[in-house]
């Protein structure tokens, strides 16, 4: 009897040693089989690693820049020539909201990582094709002569009507006059991750919805007494009213 017991406790523990072992080992920095490194050259397996290193730690929240889990390399570029070395990163990696010494310590650290010889290379981290450093919208950029001016918006531009009255022979030149007037009556949809799926913001209460309630009563009320107002109007999507 004493046996049974000794080897069932013998079992157990090996059984648990096992499990913690996997599990420590899943969570450890290891390369992963989602790079295929048979076509590549020392040099871009050298990078490779050390780029994936360097994003596995971003991930587990071990740098003071935390990544998306979806971060991981599309493609690396190495240019001896030109001195230039390209890292291309997914689309997750667009993620992480960048700022102006999130992106400097990025670099900062990755060039360090990547030891002397690409010291004096000109490095440039890709996602979707725009380096990381546009990506730092112009709000948080420091110096003005710096911001993208294709994201300006555009000044007081009063384009045509959406609906004109073409009887009379009055057109206001001030006021609501080309203006978009937008309405809308409550929340709406959002996306949840955690189900995979839009939904109406407000929970339903007695099979009614907070969100669609409120446009059988406002919707009505403000279109008829809107309906005048010389300026294009909209509702939001969803509601089939529009003007």
């Amino acid at each position: 009897m004493k046996n049974s017991y000794l080897r069932f406790a013998v079992f157990s523990l090996s059984l648990f040693l096992f499990w913690l072992i996997a599990g420590c080992a899943s969570k450890g920095l290891r390369h992963r089989a989602i790079y295929d490194f048979s076509r590549m050259d020392k040099s871009t397996i050298e990078v490779y690693k050390t780029v994936d290193v360097f994003l596995q730690e971003g991930i587990r929240k071990r740098l003071p820049v935390r990544f998306h889990s979806g971060s991981k390399i599309d493609s690396v570029r190495i240019d001896p020539a030109g001195r230039r070395l390209e890292v291309h990163l997914s689309k997750a990696f667009m993620a992480l909201p960048f700022r102006e010494d999130g992106v400097a310590w990025i670099y900062s650290e990755l060039r360090e990582r990547l030891g002397k010889r690409y010291r004096d290379y000109r490095l440039t981290l890709y996602s979707r094709e725009w380096p990381i450093e546009q990506l730092v919208p112009n709000y948080y950029r420091s110096d003005p002569a710096a911001y993208d001016r294709s994201r300006m918006p555009k000044g007081d531009v009063r384009g045509e009507p959406l609906v004109r009255n073409v009887s009379k022979s009055l057109v206001p030149s001030a006021g609501l006059y080309n203006r978009n007037v937008a309405l809308w009556h409550s929340h709406g949809w959002y996306y949840e991750p955690s189900l995979d799926r839009w939904e109406w913001q407000r929970a339903r209460v007695f099979q009614t919805i907070e969100d669609l309630l409120p446009a059988s009563f406002t919707l009505p009320y403000l279109w008829c007494r809107c309906w005048r107002m010389p300026g294009p109007m909209s509702s939001c999507p969803g509601s089939g009213i529009s003007r």
